[in-house]
């Protein structure tokens, strides 16, 4: 599954999270672009990717296009409508999973033992999922072949969904709609890495950006890809700066997926930026020290 289609769907779910709370006139009016941001909580990104998926422009309002009103409006029955049996049976789900975890351990993972369990409760996934309407990581949608809503049994049958729903459901309710990694976009951070061709620190300047990375050095600022790949590994390779090229890119990616998926702070940001860029000069100086001198 592609990664927009399972971000798509978290957006809906989102929209609809906050739909509940609202009266059914909600979506019906329009919305300035800022009330799309901190009404709905579109992050930057969907902002420029996913405003105009979901909303058409009059004058100088966006309306929800009526095919994701119908939706939304579908979905919301959905949830109202198993209100007041969700309490009772997510609690008896927690401790009915529990148990199965208990007396299986390391057989979960087994086929039969876990579809024996899952002909027990399969009656109950309605209820779970509408009730509680889990917004997953888009990275873990995009393991399975199908969106949850499209075929709950069928996207539910696996002990990995399950296990998932049974987490969100525990604890869902720290949840609470966030502009996640926006907070530490497009601030300069400093990148102060060893060269041996030149004896000395270089420094970079580095902005996470939506889609990756943007690097200044020596006047010049130009675009990297979320591993370091384009301006950042073409400006070590430059220096002759030796660096493990796999582990770096993908401490490169790891750190941009973790500064996106929450609220961390830009100062947090540019101490884990600098960690990987203590690193690289640790091992740049280590390989001049024991370089060969005949070399």
């Amino acid at each position: 599954m592609d990664l927009s289609v399972a971000h798509e769907r978290n957006l809906k779910i989102k929209m609809l999270k906050i739909y509940v709370t609202q009266n059914d006139v909600f979506f019906k009016k329009g919305f300035s672009e800022q009330q799309i941001h901190t009404q709905l909580y579109f992050r930057q990104m969907d902002m420029r990717d996913y405003r105009n998926l979901f909303f058409e422009k009059k004058d100088d309002l966006y309306y929800l296009k009526r095919d994701w009103l119908n939706i939304l409006n579908k979905w919301k029955y959905k949830h109202v409508s198993v209100d007041e049996t969700y309490k009772n049976t997510s609690e008896k789900f927690l401790k009915k999973f529990e148990a199965f975890m208990d007396d299986n351990q390391l057989k979960v993972y087994d086929k039969t033992v876990f579809s024996h369990f899952f002909e027990n409760i399969k009656t109950e996934i309605n209820i779970l999922h509408w009730g509680s309407l889990p917004v997953y990581k888009d990275s873990v949608l995009c393991e399975y072949e199908t969106i949850p809503e499209e075929n709950l049994e069928l996207y539910y049958n696996d002990f990995s969904a399950l296990n998932d729903l049974y987490n969100w459901i525990r604890n869902m309710e720290y949840w609470k709609p966030s502009f996640y990694g926006d907070c530490n976009l497009n601030i300069d951070m400093k990148f102060s890495v060893y060269s041996r061709r030149w004896g000395h620190r270089d420094t970079y300047y580095i902005q996470r950006t939506i889609d990756g990375w943007l690097v200044t050095f020596m006047g010049e600022r130009k675009k990297a890809e979320k591993d370091g790949c384009g301006a950042l590994i073409n400006n070590m390779k430059h220096d002759y700066i030796f660096f493990p090229e796999d582990d770096f890119k993908d401490a490169m990616s790891t750190l941009w997926n973790m500064a996106d998926e929450r609220e961390m702070s830009s100062g947090e940001l540019a101490d884990k930026l600098q960690n990987i860029a203590d690193w690289i000069s640790a091992i740049e100086e280590a390989v001049g020290k024991n370089r060969p001198t005949w070399l």
